[in-house]
């Protein structure tokens, strides 16, 4: 979709050195033409699912919209699971009405992890997030350089809960 110019369709990755119990791209209806990717891995007999998303920016009163229902259908899916990483660019801030409705607890707080960046010397926007069930806790996270996007990375890491007996090599992940 081309609109003001920009592209704003969106292809999401993602990657582990864990293995997939599964991958797949869940067809939730009514949430646009962005669909995110689900994935399931097993760590040491737990399941953790994980989510990547991005919907759309609410410039337009349609994306806006989708926005919105997409933020609603991603609760809807992940309100019974106990781990769970929900992430993204979800193209809204923590004091956006679609934002509060985000399942999960935010890892960092935003007021200190601008993620898109501004031309202008402290500004920017909080607009990347990484959101976690009641199955991990947060020991880490901070945003990243720029790497010539208008948004910046960021890097996170999370421990399981001591019912998950990790092993040597699988004592917390990193995203």
């Amino acid at each position: 979709m081309d609109i003001f110019g920009r592209n704003y369709e969106t292809t999401l990755m993602l990657a582990s050195k864990h293995p997939f119990e599964q991958v797949h791209s869940p067809a939730f209806s009514h949430s646009g033409h962005r669909s995110p990717i689900e994935a399931r891995l097993g760590l040491n007999g737990c399941s953790l699912d994980l989510l990547i998303a991005h919907p759309a920016p609410p410039a337009l009163p349609f994306w806006a919209e989708e926005q919105r229902t997409l933020i609603d259908v991603l609760h809807a899916h992940l309100t019974d699971k106990d781990r769970f990483i929900l992430m993204g660019d979800f193209n809204t801030t923590p004091w956006s009405m679609s934002y509060k409705n985000l399942p999960g607890k935010r890892v960092a707080d935003p007021r200190w992890s601008r993620t898109w960046h501004s031309p202008i010397p402290f500004l920017g926007l909080p607009l990347d997030h990484v959101f976690i069930g009641e199955g991990l806790t947060p020991t880490g996270f901070h945003s990243g350089p720029n790497v010539g996007s208008d948004h910046m990375p960021i890097f996170t890491r999370l421990a399981l809960d001591p019912s998950c007996e990790a092993g040597p090599d699988q004592a917390g992940l990193a995203l």
